[in-house]
């Protein structure tokens, strides 16, 4: 029997940005809330502890945790891991145990969305000039050719690029990953509670007080100042994939960044994707394959998928969610 199913509400014309919401209101003077910054990956990564938990070193530590994934996975450092295994195809390469792990649940999303999460999906990010690189000159059907995520082949601690022309873009994963290392290495210094942000993913710790759950404002990017909802969770993770924010105009086309690996270009049958998950690296990737996959098909997914839910914003302005997620989530009218 299917554990739950998609129900239709109130649409909004709108695309969906995750922000923590309301930090701090109504919490005692014992529970009050630390915050501290970093730019990681890219983009702002906020960290949200109480202050009876707070120390500088876990603080320094976690920051620290997140660096070391990027130096790993970064497609803009010459020293990382993935550059090397991007250079040298064909050849085996001894990696980091978070390598293998990011690579090993690639590949799983991979396969169990048929594609639609597939992280060879570089060739084709370059030929539509994303990355600061110059569009190819090769067409878009000989990129489609180099896309395959069976290409990246996991054998213990090493990994491989089997063949020649193909790519690894760890975008739609490593950020997620680097927040569960955050919180990996908050927990181990006895830290129960926190909440960590980094553009659209954040994942929650406990709760700010016992009788409340950590609330995630869903707002427009078109109307910044405007929450679409809002959502709780709690001891999860919260990710959004929506073309709004990075796109590139070829030919008067709008590209965004978000491509369908069997098409090689844009979709438009939602305008963002939100999953909720256990872990920040499966809210992530899944975040972006059912982006690319539509509202049935994800469906299709989730029902198999316990303790995971969807909120999507179809191509008419509609809220889609998933039946597990309602009592939680509170659409602004």
């Amino acid at each position: 029997m299917k554990r739950r199913n998609f129900i239709k509400s109130v649409g909004l014309s709108s695309a969906m940005l995750l922000v923590p919401y309301n930090f701090g209101a109504g919490l005692s003077d014992k529970q009050r809330l630390v915050r501290r910054h970093q730019i990681h990956m890219g983009t702002k990564v906020e960290l949200v502890i109480k202050e009876c938990e707070y120390s500088k070193e876990s603080i320094y530590d976690a920051f620290d945790a997140l660096a070391q994934i990027d130096s790993l996975l970064s497609l803009y450092r010459n020293t990382s891991e993935l550059t090397h295994v991007n250079n040298m195809y064909g050849l085996w390469h001894g990696v980091t145990p978070h390598f293998i792990k990011v690579a090993t649940t690639a590949r799983r999303i991979g396969e169990i969305t048929d594609g639609a999460f597939d992280v060879t999906i570089l060739p084709i990010m370059y030929h539509w000039g994303f990355y600061n690189c110059d569009p190819s000159s090769r067409s878009l059907r000989q990129m489609l050719e180099l896309v395959d995520f069976n290409q990246l082949q996991v054998q213990e601690q090493k990994v491989r690029i089997a063949s020649s022309g193909y790519g690894v873009d760890f975008g739609g994963i490593a950020k997620g990953y680097g927040l569960d290392r955050m919180a990996h290495v908050l927990r181990n210094r006895h830290i129960r509670c926190g909440l960590i942000s980094a553009g659209g993913d954040v994942l929650a710790m406990g709760r700010p007080e016992p009788e409340r759950l950590w609330r995630i404002g869903i707002r427009s990017p078109y109307h910044p100042n405007t929450l679409c909802a809002t959502v709780e969770i709690e001891d999860e993770a919260v990710a959004t994939s929506g073309g709004y924010e990075n796109y590139k105009i070829n030919q008067g086309r709008r590209i965004t960044h978000i491509l369908n690996p069997r098409l090689g270009t844009s979709t438009d049958h939602v305008h963002s994707a939100t999953i909720i998950a256990p872990d920040a690296m499966i809210a992530d990737a899944l975040a972006t394959a059912t982006y690319v996959m539509g509202i049935e098909s994800s469906q299709r997914l989730l029902n198999d998928m316990p303790y995971v839910e969807g909120i999507w914003i179809d191509q008419h302005g509609q809220f889609i969610f998933t039946r597990g997620i309602q009592n939680r989530l509170q659409i602004v009218n």
